[in-house]
């Protein structure tokens, strides 16, 4: 992919064009603008991940294992392709429209489906009772992305297990 040898800036939408051998009209077609097209190339993939997570994570573990079972698919998946990731961590918060739209609704999903998990954590005993399971998965959510700024987008870990070792430390810290 172009966004991945050239960089996010570097790369115009008259490039990827023709890179695609496809005209300029049918890329504006389908995408309003590069971060557009950068959310597009990942979307299908993290939501695809995040199903195969959610699907195999060990139900007879602790809570805090099973979010950094999760976690993990994400943090391997970013740091396979790092200089991509990056641009696409980065760009992300910038996405309009449809695509903004797209992974407003893949959050929406990801939060009820990681609050399901906390909420059984919860029945088991694991959460404390009078905690509000929706706001301790937001918890998580933000702990998980304050990894993914501080180590991996400044640049200081492609190491996923590193970057799960912190993500431990911080749930420990909240649940």
């Amino acid at each position: 992919m172009l966004f991945e040898k050239q960089g996010f800036k570097k790369t115009t939408i008259r490039a990827v064009a023709a890179h695609a051998e496809i005209g300029l009209g049918t890329i504006y077609k389908h995408f309003d603008n590069k971060t557009s097209l950068l959310a597009a190339a990942f979307h299908s993939d993290l939501v695809r991940l995040f199903k195969e997570a959610i699907e195999s994570v060990p139900p007879d573990v602790p809570v805090k294992d099973q979010l950094i079972y999760v976690a993990g698919f994400n943090y391997r998946y970013y740091t396979s392709r790092p200089r991509l990731s990056r641009e696409y961590l980065s760009q992300i918060i910038f996405v309009e429209g449809e695509w903004a739209d797209k992974i407003e609704q893949f959050e929406q999903m990801y939060i009820e489906k990681v609050t399901r998990l906390v909420e059984a954590a919860q029945t088991k005993g694991e959460i404390r009772a009078g905690k509000d399971c929706r706001l301790v998965t937001l918890c998580f959510i933000a702990n998980y992305f304050l990894v993914l700024l501080d180590l991996f987008i400044k640049g200081k870990s492609n190491d996923p297990e590193e970057m799960l070792s912190f993500l431990r430390k911080l749930i420990d810290q909240t649940i």
